[in-house]
């Protein structure tokens, strides 16, 4: 606006607008334009298929420019607005006006049906929707490197994320990165603007073009290929008709559009009708500015961005292990001055992170991310940096999850949150990415994505998962989802691309569906922590209702209490997150006492490391050509005291009798017996990737070894927890030798 164009210069306006297919607003307002440059502008209008604004406000068009605009506005299907107020055209036609209005009006309900019809339908379309999980050392820098990929200033108060929190943004092709609140997004009615506006058979429906043939169907254009090969001529002579044959053109755009019968006549019931209020607002309603935001961004993309807290690298790793996804993407960060300095511990933490991302996401592309550039002064202090990275990546062999910093020739990413450098470049990279990512490609059924949405506004303070029966039937009454196969694949992207979560290892966890993960994540980590770091509660407050003994339990015994956990969680979700935490094997009954009060142990809390020496045979699960960590030890401790309190239960007092239930348990040290002579002595070595399981009656070894291998299998059967590609090997102590002999060779 306001450019000083004139007549001559809508020639050229109107040529480049008759072949534009991404700009859907366009201002000439406050310019020169005259009868004759409307009149170049009429021309382009029938052959434009995605402008909807056109504003000629405080221009010189009068009662002729303005009639070619609403002539041409009849061969058009797209406008929605053509504002010609504060013209030459005060005295305007009634008639023409009448018949702008009516038009853009006509136009407007079609999109708005057509709309409709594809939400209803099962149409398909790439869903550009992926998970961007943020995690790494502790105090190197995660949240504040979410924030500045979201555009967001440096805090320097910014406190560290406890559990997981979770961001939306929209990525445009022109490379912006916006932050949107979950509550901005209406999945379904963004996904059918996609569609309406990318599938030729909407974005270009079809519209009556006037003309003296004889045969009604020679000026229906079909499609945009169609539509491409009316010739100018044909125009010019269509713009000199009269105001009936207008009229009748206008009526005939208002016929349904072709392909539009074909949708509603398999559609699911999702929306009965245009004005069926409840569902409509679900979903989405048609919403202008929204659907000009989708053609901005049609090319664009959806993160969810999950910035996985963590004040210990046990903490990261079991944050990664809970909510997991086998695709996506990672950001691992950690502090490049650390490993300017040569901090053995910072290495090994980020070793560590690195084998759990490739064991619970196998598919996912990993980008390590150093932060505080600033601090690092020289190039060579960076190159020293990038060998110590690059010795780390060469120790394991399988790398091909790793993705390089090829333009700076380095194996990281070097930023500075506080200044913003080398955001650009990371930003710029996933982009890459997602851009190969063959798996977002994948066509997705519009009812799948209703489907997600008709589960999400379940979603309440009272309300956090669903069984899998409930959101069956809702599957099968909205969107006619009645194949349970189908149903499970639907869930299965949602939990894929970070919507819900969905295990489906074992078949308990598999009847739920969380509507939330950040919640999941958020309660279970005011309970379940790691190397004996509790959660800041209120002491205070503890003390008040009389809850101190309880704490003190749970920080000197790793015991938690059902009456703390009630004062910890809502009353109404403990018995769901006791049973989730049972089958995830953080937590198991502790049945060592009797008494009325229930008590679970959380392993991953004990504080002291056994440092004795232990007697007896050795059993060692090696793991050193794959990975353990200690949540897969304290997981192991879990199902040992589970199988020696059933035992009890199972014995009662005859049981008592026979053996002391008193588990000796630390860290890396387990001893827990079942009976007289049965033992189990298992022993954590961090340093040798491996846990030693220790026999000292020798009639007990097989079904040891056995009991113990059962167990390891178990947890491996839950991908979430050890990762489908944790492997060991078993290796028996010769007792005559003390040679180690694998075990398959030695099973004889």
């Amino acid at each position: 606006c306001s450019n000083k164009i004139d007549d001559k210069a809508t020639e050229y306006f109107a040529q480049a607008l008759k072949v534009n297919n991404t700009l859907s607003y366009i201002s000439l307002r406050r310019n020169k334009i005259g009868d004759q440059g409307a009149e170049n502008l009429a021309r382009m209008i029938p052959f434009n298929r995605n402008l909807m604004t056109l504003n000629l406000r405080y221009n010189d068009i009068g009662n002729r420019g303005a009639s070619y605009l609403v002539k041409a506005l009849m061969l058009n299907s797209s406008l929605i607005r053509l504002n010609l107020m504060y013209n030459q055209n005060t005295t305007s036609d009634a008639d023409w006006n009448g018949m702008k209005y009516e038009k853009l009006e006509a136009n407007d309900k079609k999109r708005k049906k057509l709309f409709l019809a594809i939400l209803n339908s099962d149409k398909k379309n790439s869903w550009k929707c992926s998970t961007l999980a943020v995690t790494g050392l502790p105090r190197a820098g995660k949240s504040s490197t979410v924030r500045s990929l979201l555009n967001k200033s440096f805090n320097e108060l910014w406190s560290p994320t406890e559990g997981m929190k979770i961001s939306e943004c929209e990525v445009s092709k022109s490379n912006c990165w916006k932050h949107c609140r979950e509550n901005e997004n209406k999945y379904s009615s963004r996904f059918a603007m996609r569609i309406l506006i990318q599938d030729k058979q909407y974005c270009a429906y079809p519209v009556a073009i006037p003309s003296n043939d004889t045969e009604s169907d020679s000026g229906l254009i079909g499609g945009s290929e169609r539509h491409t090969s009316i010739s100018t001529s044909v125009a010019d002579k269509d713009l000199e008709m009269n105001s009936e044959t207008a009229a009748e053109s206008s009526k005939q755009t208002q016929e349904p559009a072709s392909g539009e019968d074909d949708i509603n006549e398999h559609r699911p019931t999702i929306i009965d009708k245009e004005n069926d209020t409840q569902l409509t607002k679900l979903l989405g309603n048609f919403d202008e500015d929204e659907y000009m935001n989708v053609k901005r961004q049609v090319d664009g993309h959806h993160f969810r961005i999950m910035d996985r807290g963590g004040q210990s690298t046990s903490d990261s790793t079991r944050n990664i292990s809970t909510h997991s996804t086998p695709a996506g993407m990672y950001l691992l960060i950690f502090d490049l001055r650390q490993f300017r300095d040569q901090d053995t511990e910072a290495m090994r933490s980020v070793s560590v992170l690195l084998k759990s991302i490739k064991s619970c996401a196998p598919a996912a592309r990993i980008l390590l991310v150093g932060t505080f550039m600033a601090d690092i002064n020289q190039e060579k202090e960076l190159s020293l940096v990038n060998k110590a990275i690059t010795q780390l990546l060469n120790a394991d062999h399988n790398n091909s999850q790793i993705v390089h910093n090829t333009d700076e020739q380095l194996s990281f990413f070097p930023i500075d949150n506080k200044g913003s450098l080398g955001i650009p470049n990371v930003r710029k990279k996933i982009e890459r990415i997602v851009h190969k990512d063959k798996s977002l490609r994948k066509q997705v059924s519009m009812k799948w994505i209703a489907l997600l949405d008709l589960i999400l506004s379940k979603k309440s303070d009272s309300v956090s998962y669903l069984s899998f029966l409930e959101v069956k039937d809702l599957a099968k009454a909205h969107v006619e989802i009645n194949c349970s196969v189908e149903l499970e694949e639907a869930l299965k992207l949602f939990h894929n691309r970070g919507m819900i979560s969905y295990v489906t290892s074992t078949e308990a966890v598999k009847g739920l569906v969380i509507l939330d993960p950040q919640w999941l994540l958020d309660s279970i980590s005011k309970i379940v922590r790691h190397d004996g770091f509790l959660y800041d509660f209120n002491r205070n407050e503890i003390d008040n209702i009389g809850l101190a003994d309880d704490l003190r339990m749970l920080s000197e015994k790793a015991l938690v209490s059902r009456d703390f956990l009630e004062y910890v969680w809502d009353k109404g979700e403990v018995d769901f997150l006791l049973d989730y935490l049972k089958i995830t094997m953080f937590l198991s009954e502790w049945n060592v006492h009797k008494g009325d009060e229930s008590w679970f142990l959380i392993p991953c809390l004990l504080r002291n490391t056994y440092e004795k020496k232990i007697d007896g045979l050795k059993c060692i699960f090696d793991f050193s050509k794959g990975f353990l960590s200690s949540e897969i030890f304290h997981r192991l401790t879990c199902l040992i005291v589970s199988y020696c309190s059933e035992y009890r239960s199972k014995y009662g007092d005859v049981a008592e009798c026979l053996v002391d239930f008193n588990p000796e348990l630390y860290r890396n040290f387990a001893s827990i017996a079942c009976v007289p002579g049965f033992q189990f002595q298992l022993l954590y070595d961090s340093d040798l990737n491996r846990i030693i399981a220790f026999i000292e009656n020798k009639t007990f070894a097989a079904r040891t070894l056995h009991v113990i291998q059962a167990m390891l299998l178990k947890a491996k059967s839950d991908t979430v927890i050890m990762g489908a590609g944790t492997g060991w090997e078993i290796l028996l102590e010769n007792d005559i030798t003390s040679d180690l002999i694998g075990y398959v060779s030695d099973r004889r």
